[in-house]
C-alpha cells in the first residue's frame, strides 16, 4: 500500500501564498521582514538546525527534493539562472571565504568525509566517470606544461 506524503501547506493555500509574492507591495514588506530576522545569529542557527533535523528525519523527503532538483536542472532557462545566482552570491564581499571556512570544518566531521570517501570511489568505479576525470586530469596536466 502506497503511502501519501504529507501535505504540509493545502493546495489552495500553497496558491494564494504564491499569488500574494506577486504583489510588490507584500514582497517588499516580507524580504524586509526575512531580511532583519536572517540578520540575527540565533535566528539563522534555529532555522538551520531545524532544516538539518527535517532532512534527516526524513529519508523520503530527502529522495523527493532530489529528483525534483534533477528535473529542474535539465531545464536550461532553471539552469542558467541558478548559475547566475551562483556567480552574484560568490561576488559578495566575504562570501568565498564563508563557504571556505564552511567546507573545511565540514571535512573535520567524520561522517563527512566518510560520505565523501565513499562517493569518491563509487565514482571512479564507474567507467564513464573515470574515463572524463582521466580526460580531464591529462588536459591540466598538459596545460601546466605548457602544451595545450
Amino acid at each position: 500500500m502506497a503511502v501519501e506524503p504529507l501535505m504540509y501547506v493545502s493546495e489552495s493555500k500553497s496558491r494564494a501564498s504564491k499569488a500574494s509574492w506577486r504583489d510588490p507591495v507584500v514582497r517588499e514588506r516580507r524580504v524586509r521582514t526575512m531580511k532583519a530576522a536572517l540578520a540575527r545569529p540565533d535566528v539563522r542557527q534555529r532555522i538551520g538546525e531545524a532544516v538539518r533535523d527535517r532532512w534527516q528525519g526524513e529519508p523520503e523527503l530527502r529522495k523527493q527534493q532530489s529528483e525534483k532538483m534533477k528535473a529542474l536542472m535539465r531545464d536550461p532557462q532553471v539552469k542558467k539562472r541558478m548559475s547566475e545566482a551562483r556567480v552574484a552570491a560568490l561576488a559578495r564581499p566575504g562570501e568565498r571565504e564563508r563557504r571556505r571556512e564552511a567546507i573545511k570544518a565540514a571535512n573535520l566531521r567524520p561522517d563527512v568525509r566518510k560520505r565523501r570517501s565513499e562517493a569518491q570511489k563509487a565514482a571512479w568505479q564507474d567507467p564513464v566517470k573515470r574515463a572524463r576525470r582521466i580526460k580531464s586530469m591529462k588536459r591540466s596536466a598538459a596545460r601546466r606544461r605548457g602544451l595545450a
